[in-house]
């Protein structure tokens, strides 16, 4: 994951995935964002794809909330917070309806 200012509001982080353990599906081609609901963005290779979007600071050191997370597993997007735990590790927790997990 490569975490940057967002290009529309640099205030805010956004982020894009740089890696994956298994980068290329069962036909030795890259994992594309195939579960997207839209379907002319079901083509776009999920590296490089920016899956973390307009997080805020929350006024705590190293937290920033009111994101939203774009899984291309399931292609949905979800709601969540980042907390920084050391200067390389971020500590992701997304929420559906009423259940979160980190």
């Amino acid at each position: 994951m490569r975490v940057r200012p967002c290009e529309a509001n640099p205030e805010q982080i956004c982020g894009a995935v740089t890696w994956l353990w298994d980068p290329l599906g069962k036909d030795g081609k890259p994992l594309l964002d195939v579960q997207n609901s839209d379907v002319s963005l079901q083509g776009r290779p999920v590296i490089g794809l920016d899956i973390i979007h307009g997080f805020s600071p929350t006024g705590q050191s190293g937290q920033w909330g009111q994101g939203k997370i774009y899984n291309p597993a399931d292609g949905r997007t979800y709601n969540a917070k980042i907390k920084q735990r050391s200067a390389d590790i971020l500590e992701l927790e997304g929420c559906m309806l009423m259940f979160c997990a980190k």
